[in-house]
């Protein structure tokens, strides 16, 4: 019996010795990591379960200051916004919900939802669904400017004008990143389970896996610095600009894509219930159906450059089995492989916010890490080494790069982040001599059917040898309308809670924003008017997204449904415009 003891206690000292190993050396890679990203907050968890579903390794952490003004350490259970990675958590949502129906995946939105969606294109209408929306395969522009500005009041909303989206790409034809058709699986999660995405996702996920630390974007405001670590881009090299909570307010529109903020402690949770299936009462075949559910990408995107990272560099390990390589989208997830071993990962960009985690189901490993800073292509070598990194400890992978330590770590990042910086294009420059203009020319309220309105007005107080100031607003945000060198074309400047979405060091480069006026009218009464102005930045796959003050009616295809009687046409041509006017007075 004490030759029993014995054995036991020395067991668990060498687990204990090794786990303390594991722990050390995260420990170290973050530490030296840090250093190349000027020290913002970060968050790491990592999971590892043997084949009864025990822990043998598990590991959450925060590392360094919230902020850089005070001596607030972030924690285990310090939040960080997911944005994108929220999907994965909806997708599993959604699985439990629609086991309890005779609905699926495929069947199209406007069958559960008991209402036509009326885009342009009838085949899309019909046959749009869950699976299309979450497989980013809908063809219809992302129009990313909407969950950055909030035009619109709520999602509610913001579906009366998504029947006009631009058509960017053949219905199921290939990938475009869309999150605003995610107000559509609110809709859907509220016929499904009689309640918002937020208490569904509180009540059916969270609370069962008990995820006391992650709270949703709407509430990010009532949290201090020390609570949710406070977003950060980098003003100029090494200098941070923390953000608002308020900058986060649009991502309520999307809240089911986009809408999670969390800690290092829950995402341990959340890992042991994807890779043991506990606690949810999900149908193991209906979880899996979400984990495996993939589609190829037809159009390569930013973050496909994983596999460049490992085959450009002499530093990393020349083993092309180490190149993490992400291709394909899942329900929720983004799938790729790495070592051989086929992964899922959560993937989230925000201005402020970084986050990737990576699940290999096969070897039971997880790993995620979520920090502040912009969307940088070093941000996101960043958070792809530290996923990597740790996943070879878990897998107990010895590769070169991992034994020798970090001595070259930051010039590794630099030396890539610098290559794959070429690769994108960066914004057209409109600087140089200002043109001649007459502020008053370009005051007007001016519409677009899928975006809403924007308002160009001048400011009321003369400002010492300046005149009068011309700015935007669109949403919650007010642009500063500067003059360039091209007639009628104005460079726009962000102002107030979002002036880092086009003053700072990444967005100057990348999100140049302009509004260039046209179509002129004139009367004796008002003189010269501009009638239209189209502004570039709004939607990254549309070439200009154009407002006008009498805006022309997209056009719709005459058969909405099969079977539709030419009185069903008319009618519901009616009932679109009526819904346009509606909106277009509020």
């Amino acid at each position: 019996m004490a030759k029993t003891w014995i054995f036991l206690l020395c067991l668990q000292c060498l687990l204990a010795s090794g786990l303390a190993n594991v722990e050390r050396s995260i420990d170290n890679l973050v530490n030296q990591i840090s250093s190349c990203m000027s020290n913002p907050a970060i968050s790491v968890a990592a999971l590892s379960l043997n084949d009864k579903g025990v822990d043998t390794v598990k590991y959450y952490k925060g590392f360094n200051r919230v902020t850089l003004a005070d001596n607030i350490e972030a924690s285990h259970a310090t939040r960080f916004c997911i944005g994108g990675a929220t999907q994965a958590f909806t997708a599993v949502l959604l699985a439990k919900l629609l086991e309890q129906t005779n609905y699926t995946w495929d069947t199209p939105i406007q069958e559960i939802l008991s209402r036509q969606l009326g885009f342009q294109e009838k085949y899309r209408s019909e046959n749009l669904n869950l699976k299309d929306i979450f497989l980013m395969r809908s063809g219809l522009a992302g129009m990313e400017i909407v969950p950055i500005a909030k035009p619109f009041r709520d999602a509610d909303h913001l579906t009366s004008y998504l029947r006009y989206a631009p058509e960017v790409s053949s219905f199921r034809d290939s990938y475009v990143t869309n999150e605003v058709l995610f107000a559509y699986v609110e809709e859907v999660l509220q016929k499904l389970g009689n309640d918002t995405w937020a208490n569904l996702v509180e009540s059916l996920i969270l609370k069962p896996l008990r995820m006391e630390d992650t709270v949703t974007v709407a509430d990010a405001e009532k949290f201090s610095s020390n609570e949710l670590a406070p977003g950060a881009v980098l003003r100029s090299a090494n200098n941070f600009i923390y953000l608002s909570a308020k900058s986060l307010s649009g991502l309520e529109l999307v809240a089911p894509a986009a809408g999670l903020c969390t800690s290092a402690r829950d995402m341990v949770n959340w890992f042991k219930f994807l890779l043991s299936n506990r606690n949810v009462p999900v149908n193991k075949e209906t979880l899996q159906t979400t984990l495996n559910t993939l589609a190829f990408r037809n159009t390569p995107q930013v973050n496909l450059r994983h596999q460049d990272m490992t085959n450009e560099h002499t530093d990393f390990q020349k083993d092309p089995t180490f190149t993490y390589n992400r291709d394909k989208q899942a329900l929720g997830w983004v799938a790729g492989q790495y070592r051989g071993y086929a992964f899922v990962s959560q993937d989230g960009s925000l201005a402020g916010y970084q986050t990737l985690a990576t699940i290999i189901p096969s070897k039971k490993v997880a790993v995620f890490t979520s920090f502040a800073g912009d969307e940088s292509d070093k941000n996101f070598i960043i958070k792809t080494i530290i996923n990597q990194y740790i996943l070879d400890i878990l897998l107990e992978e010895r590769s070169s790069w991992l034994t020798r330590g970090f001595p070259h770590l930051c010039s590794i990042v630099e030396n890539i982040a610098s290559k794959l910086s070429t690769r994108r294009t960066p914004g057209r420059s409109v600087y140089g001599a200002q043109a001649i203009y007459q502020p008053e020319v370009y005051e007007n309220r001016y519409w677009n059917y899928a975006f809403g309105e924007v308002h160009v007005k001048q400011n009321s107080t003369l400002e010492q040898n300046q005149g009068k100031k011309l700015y935007l607003t669109y949403g919650q945000i007010t642009f500063d309308l500067i003059p360039t060198s091209e007639n009628h074309t104005f460079l726009m400047r962000a102002t107030g809670n979002y002036w880092h979405i086009t003053n700072t060091e990444f967005y100057t480069k990348y999100r140049i924003l302009t509004a260039r006026f046209h179509a002129f009218t004139w009367s004796e009464q008002d003189g010269e008017r501009a009638q239209s102005v189209t502004i570039q930045g709004f939607d990254k796959n549309v070439d200009g997204v154009e407002f006008s003050v009498n805006p022309e009616r997209p056009k719709f295809s005459m058969e909405l449904c099969s079977g539709a009687t030419l009185p069903q046409v008319v009618i519901f041509s009616w009932l679109v415009a009526l819904t346009a006017l509606v909106s277009y007075i509020r």
